[in-house]
């Protein structure tokens, strides 16, 4: 699912126009023109990939993602923007691509590449868990530590006790031999 975040109509016409042309079907592209909006399509939706413009009423791209963070599980971030001096700052924010508008049929083509690269490698690294012998449930509970999820948070979400939580977080650095999360998520 794409959800292309803009308060330009145009702009996200333009980019619907080129997603079909890439053949992505309509049911899969979702739409928000303004801040509030955007954060609950993308809570209630959870898009794989968020198309994002930087200057817009309310807050600005950069600060919306922040919001967003909160709410996406996991999605890969391209920015659509008319201006270049922000290249750098989304670099920093980790966004996947950075298009100029109008945006180009084989830029969009490329950086939707990049996305499935970035959401595939993501998904990889999880599975290699797996196969160290990582159960789902352990899975599940350091996937939201990583997130920023208290135990008593994770245990409130998951229906587990926090002593549960606790233990699941031990075994999984105890199995990738890391010695906190930190080295999880340089492992990952």
């Amino acid at each position: 699912m794409y959800l292309l975040i803009d308060d330009n109509i145009r702009s996200t016409d333009r980019l619907k126009q080129l997603l079909k042309e890439l053949e992505v079907f309509s049911h899969e592209i979702l739409e928000a023109h303004a801040c509030q909006d955007a954060l609950q399509k993308a809570a209630c939706y959870q898009p794989d990939i968020i198309f994002l413009d930087i200057e817009m009423p309310g807050m600005n791209g950069f600060e919306l993602w922040e919001k967003l963070q909160e709410q996406v599980t996991r999605c890969a971030v391209v920015i659509t923007t008319a201006h270049e001096q922000y290249v750098l700052k989304a670099l920093r924010a980790r966004m996947v691509d950075y298009l100029q508008k109008p945006v180009e049929l084989n830029e969009l083509y490329a950086a939707l590449e990049r996305c499935q690269l970035t959401l595939g490698a993501h998904h990889k690294r999880w599975e290699n868990l797996k196969k160290h012998g990582v159960t789902e449930r352990q899975l599940e509970v350091v996937k939201l530590a990583q997130e920023g999820y208290t135990s008593k948070q994770i245990a409130e979400a998951l229906f587990l006790s926090k002593h549960t939580v606790d233990t699941h977080r031990r075994n999984v650095l105890k199995i990738t031999e890391c010695n906190n999360l930190a080295e999880l998520n340089r492992l990952l």
